[in-house]
């Protein structure tokens, strides 16, 4: 994660609804948001959080 991505980040991580509450699992929903990029996952609470690109 780049310097210049982490008050972003954890600002982020804040204000995400609370769909799921595993930390790395947020930050992953999170940076994917952030990067424009999908997720790919099996958890389907994670696939619960708006907005995601998840798959």
């Amino acid at each position: 994660m780049r310097a210049a991505n982490q008050r972003q980040t954890y600002v982020a991580i804040a204000e995400l609804a609370p769909v799921h509450k595993a930390p790395f699992d947020r930050i992953l929903v999170v940076q994917s948001k952030i990067e424009g990029i999908p997720l790919v996952t099996v958890d389907r609470a994670v696939l619960q959080f708006p907005g995601l690109m998840g798959y």
